[in-house]
């Protein structure tokens, strides 16, 4: 079966070459350029560390920063006041050793309910 599909097709002719589409070689797309190179940014071409003009008081005058922040001083709020330690006992505190055993006992083993009516 397979060499009479063989012996079926015909065979392409070496001497013929292909045809291929060429297409017109294109240009990359270049961004304009200016003239003038870009200029430096001022912090970069300043190099002396000097102002270049005289320094000006400020407009609105503030109060001197001390020298330490100041601490807030602890507050009791009313909802956090302190409860008398005298109206309520003091119970001594137990180690869990101490607590009572509680009984083991096995679960008790389900009951089988009654079947009821089986849906459709």
């Amino acid at each position: 079966m397979q060499e009479r599909k063989l012996a079926i097709k015909p065979k392409a002719d070496p001497e013929k070459p292909k045809p291929t589409a060429t297409k017109p070689p294109v240009e990359p797309t270049r961004k304009p350029t200016t003239a003038t190179p870009p200029k430096p940014k001022p912090e970069q071409a300043d190099t002396s560390g000097q102002p270049k003009r005289a320094a000006t008081k400020p407009t609105s005058t503030r109060p001197p920063r001390p020298a330490t922040k100041p601490q807030a001083e602890p507050t009791i709020r009313p909802h956090q006041e302190l409860t008398p330690s005298t109206d309520r006992p003091k119970n001594p505190l137990t180690l869990v050793s101490e607590k009572p055993a509680k009984p083991r006992n096995p679960k008790p083993q389900r009951i089988k309910k009654a079947k009821g009516h089986k849906k459709r």
